[in-house]
Formats: C-alpha cells, sequence, structure tokens
C-alpha cells in the first residue's frame, strides 16, 4: 500500500500505464490488419501491436518486479526492433513484411524502443538505472512532440513517416514517457499495491476510454463514409442532368431537320452546326448519314476526328448500332481503348436519315461537374480506366489511387446508355488526421478522470488505514492507562509523585494510611515534614 499521496498518484498513473498499453497491442492485433488504408485508423500495425503487448506485460513485470517475465518480454521486443530496422535498411520503410506481408514498424520509432527495451531489460534497481528510464521517457514525450507538430501542419499527411496510424503513436508516445518518467521519479522500491478498488477503477477506466476512442472513431468513419455517398449521389445527379442536356439540344436540332420541308442547304446545315460546336464544348463533330450509313455532310473542330468518326462507320458493330430501329437519341462508346470519344445518334425518321456527333465525355463531364467537392475527390471510370478525377481548384489530383481505398463507389447510368463508376476518395489537401483528435481527446480525457476517481478512492482506502490505525493505538493507549491507574490505585504501598520543587502531586489511598493524613492533607504538602515523620 502507498504510504503518502504522491506515492499513490504514481502508481495509480503506472496501473493505466500499463493497462492501456496492453489494450492498445490488442486492439492493434484484432482490428490492424483490416482498418490500416481508412484516414480514421487508430489501431497499430500487427507488428507494432506485437511490440506494444510486448512493452505493456514488459512495463507491468518491471513494476511488480517480476524479473523473469520481464527480462523475457525484453528480449523478445528487442529481436523483433533488431529484425524490424534490418528489414527497413534491406527493403526500405512501409514495405511488407518478408514474414507476415504487412506493413512493419518504421526505422525511427524502432530504435527509440530498443532503448526502451534496454531499460526494461536492466530495470531501475539503481539511480543511475532510474536515471536513464527517466531521460527515456522525456525522449518519448519531445518524439511525441514532433508527432503533434507534423499532424498539425499537415506533414504527416504529405509524407508519411509512420506505417501506423500517426494518432496513435502519439498517443503511445504519450503514456510511454509518462510511465517512464514516473519510474524515474519514483523511488520506492515495492511492487504496485495501489489498493482493490482503485486497481478496479482504473483498470475499468482503461477498458471504457479504450471502447470509447474506437466506437467515437467508427462512428467518424461511418459519417465520412455517408458524406462520400452523398457526394458520389450529387455527381451522379449532375452527370445526368448534363447529359440529358447535351441529348436534348442535338435532339432540337434533329427535330429542325425533320421538320424541314425539301432538300436542306450545305451551306445553312453547317452554319447551324457551327453554332452548335460553339455552345457545346464537348461536341466535336457533326455529321449527316442516310439510311446506307453514308456522309451528307459534316462539321468539325478537328480533321482528326472527322476521319476517326467516318472510320467508325465502316466498322460493322457500329453500322448493326445505327441499323437498329430506334426513337430516341442513342449514345455509345465504340472503343474501349478511348473511353472519352462518344458517338450520339440520333434517328430523323421522316427522312431516312441519321445525326451522327462525337463527344468528348472527359470535356463534358469536366465542363459541368463544377461543384464542392469538400474534403474528397472523386473519380468517374469507365472500366478500370479513369476517365477523369475530380478535385478542389489549386490542388493537384491524387492519381495513385485505387478503388480498393475508395470511401465510396457507385455504379451509373447516364441517360442514352452510358455506364460510369464513380469513386469516393479522401482528398490529400485535407488534413483528415485532425478529427481523429476528437476521439482521442474523450479518450484521454476519459483516462484522466479514471485516474482522479482511483487516486480519490485510493486516498480514501489510506485515510480509513490510518483511522483503523489511530483507533487501534487510542484503544491501547487507554488500556495501559486503565492498566497503570489500577496498579496505582490499589498498590499496598505508597505511591506518590512529586513536583520539581518537593511538593506531592498525586498519592494513593495507601498514602493516608501509612503517614495517618488524610489524601487532601497529603496532596501540595512538602515532602520534609513526612521524611522525618
Amino acid at each position: 500500500m502507498a504510504i503518502n499521496t504522491r506515492d499513490l498518484a504514481l502508481e495509480a498513473v503506472l496501473l493505466m500505464v500499463a493497462a492501456a498499453l496492453l489494450s492498445m497491442g490488442v486492439a492493434g492485433l484484432v482490428f490492424g490488419i483490416s482498418a490500416q488504408d481508412s484516414p480514421f485508423s487508430v489501431t497499430l500495425v500487427p507488428d507494432a501491436a506485437l511490440i506494444t503487448l510486448l512493452l505493456g506485460l514488459g512495463l507491468l513485470a518491471a513494476l511488480q518486479y517480476w524479473r523473469r517475465l520481464r527480462c523475457l518480454s525484453a528480449g523478445l521486443l528487442l529481436v523483433m526492433l533488431v529484425y524490424s530496422v534490418v528489414h527497413n535498411l534491406l527493403a526500405g520503410d512501409q514495405v511488407g513484411s518478408w514474414l507476415t506481408g504487412q506493413l512493419r514498424i518504421t526505422t525511427i520509432p524502432a530504435i527509440i524502443l530498443m532503448a526502451v527495451s534496454l531499460c526494461l531489460y536492466t530495470g531501475f534497481s539503481t539511480p543511475r538505472r532510474r536515471w536513464c528510464w527517466l531521460a527515456v521517457g522525456v525522449t518519448l514525450w519531445l518524439f511525441a512532440a514532433m508527432v503533434i507538430s507534423r499532424l498539425w501542419s499537415g506533414a504527416e499527411v504529405e509524407k508519411p513517416l509512420f506505417s501506423s496510424s500517426p494518432v496513435a503513436v502519439m498517443v503511445f508516445a504519450l503514456l510511454l514517457g509518462s510511465a517512464f518518467v514516473a519510474v524515474g521519479g519514483h523511488q520506492k522500491a515495492t511492487s504496485l499495491n495501489p489498493g482493490r478498488w482503485p486497481t478496479a477503477v482504473a483498470l475499468t477506466g482503461v477498458a471504457i476510454s479504450s471502447l470509447a476512442w474506437l466506437l467515437l472513431s467508427m462512428q467518424q468513419h461511418a459519417a465520412a463514409h455517408q458524406q462520400a455517398h452523398y457526394l458520389l449521389d450529387n455527381v451522379q445527379l449532375n452527370a445526368e442532368q448534363a447529359m440529358r442536356r447535351h441529348l436534348e439540344q442535338m435532339q432540337r436540332m434533329a427535330e429542325r431537320l425533320e421538320a424541314a420541308e425539301g432538300s436542306i442547304e450545305g451551306a445553312l446545315l453547317v452554319t447551324d452546326a457551327q453554332h452548335y460546336l460553339r455552345d457545346m464544348p464537348s461536341l466535336q463533330t457533326i455529321a449527316l448519314l442516310n439510311e446506307e450509313n453514308q456522309y451528307l455532310w459534316a462539321t468539325t473542330r478537328n480533321p482528326n476526328d472527322q476521319r476517326w468518326l467516318l472510320q467508325q462507320t465502316y466498322e460493322q458493330s457500329i453500322a448493326d448500332w445505327l441499323s437498329l430501329s430506334f426513337n430516341q437519341p442513342r449514345l455509345m462508346i465504340p472503343d474501349a481503348h478511348q473511353p472519352a470519344r462518344m458517338l450520339m445518334a440520333i434517328p430523323i425518321l421522316n427522312r431516312q436519315q441519321t445525326l451522327l456527333a462525337l463527344l468528348d465525355l472527359r470535356g463534358l463531364l469536366s465542363n459541368e461537374l463544377r461543384m464542392a467537392l469538400g474534403p474528397f475527390q472523386v473519380s468517374i471510370n469507365r472500366g478500370d480506366e479513369s476517365l477523369l478525377i475530380l478535385h478542389p481548384a489549386g490542388v493537384n489530383a491524387d492519381r495513385t489511387l485505387t478503388p480498393g481505398q475508395a470511401m465510396a463507389s457507385q455504379h451509373i447510368g447516364l441517360p442514352g446508355g452510358i455506364n460510369l463508376t464513380l469513386y469516393a476518395y479522401p482528398g490529400g489537401h485535407f488534413n483528415w488526421y485532425l478529427m481523429s483528435f476528437m476521439p482521442v481527446s474523450v479518450a484521454m480525457g476519459g483516462l484522466l478522470l479514471s485516474w482522479l476517481l482511483a487516486f480519490c478512492l485510493g486516498q480514501v482506502r489510506m485515510g480509513m488505514a490510518r483511522t483503523r490505525d489511530l483507533t487501534a493505538a487510542q484503544l491501547s493507549l487507554a488500556e495501559s492507562e486503565q492498566r497503570y491507574r489500577s496498579l496505582f490505585t490499589h498498590h499496598p504501598d505508597a505511591i506518590f509523585s512529586l513536583d520539581q520543587q518537593g511538593r506531592f502531586v498525586s498519592a494513593n489511598e495507601s498514602c493516608a494510611v501509612i503517614t495517618g493524613y488524610t489524601h487532601s492533607e497529603i496532596l501540595d504538602q512538602h515532602f520534609d515534614p513526612f521524611y522525618y515523620c
């Protein structure tokens, strides 16, 4: 049991840190494998989780003076760290492990944790070793401060330094540094024993705080995914409206041709088509085909586009597509290797003709889909190829993201029959890690409140123990006083006490019997008359 409030406070801190490290290690092993691509990941990669678990066991063993477990944990920890450093030097940081295929702890944290493992192995039995623990603890605090500054400035987003969640690394460094500083300043060489109730409260507080951290992070993760789905719905709505406007504009041109009587002058057709090219930036070429799919006239922005369109009409698949009976405008992407080139065919029924247009699908979407994206960027794909990446102005698009990293995806069908796939990715322009500070703050606040409650219960326990000791001492004193009083009063010999001037201060009844004076006459009298009596 702690003998003063300082020892009690330190013991509560050390117990909670050891429990928190064990909790982080277990959570990392359970959840770390499947949640690393998420910006809300709050767990450690598997090897870092195992290292944290060993650190928690080693710290608890050191505090309880379990020498064998402490040395075993420190030895295993040192072996893992040496392997990690060698692996990173040969294969590079943030590369899959040779053994597990998962990301491994990076070099800088591994080197710092080597000093931690050496401290665990040597213990803190001497003042010099405690100074080492204190120095390592301060180093961990400085390391945590560096992580916080990188998170706040966004440097960790641009150039990641850790394979695990940097938020989890920050909490890990703060907790472990606090434990090492507490051990370095703790002079009491006894095992932890803050009491049954303080221990139960501390462990319960660690469990609740860890659960709150995880649940709040999952809630934020779900909210961000929902926001990404809303964004894709908005993109789909705008894309459908843009495609519908283009179809309607070309349909009006076909209706004018259908309503015209007799032959139409070519110059008039070219002038009308040029107006369409001017008003529709994504429109590249307009052509009029007869019932044998032969060109009657064409207008284009680029002669190469017109030649490409002419070549497509000779393809059997395009000819079959054009020969089908249809009353509404239709869309087709004839070349899978050029998904941005889209054909639009509109029938002119009374003339047995077809108005054929070549549109730039990428340009159409780029010009029409101008909206607030928030913290996301959106990729519009046709099959496996990305047609367009929507991103905020002034920010470069991240083209290295894969569909597996998307926060939301959605298959859409545009009017006319074109199918696309939308992906919403976390934008690199937004510091997602700052959103993780709220769950971390709640968890740290829970740990602080749990520590205060455990500390108060420990003080109550100490107060009750001291009260019991004081009560026992008072009872013992009263019993001794009663025994002395009984011996003084009933002793057959004369027993008395004198002050410094030789006057009687107290006397028992035997004094009165022997001297013949009353008890009141003896008190305050000098000793001499009785001596010569």
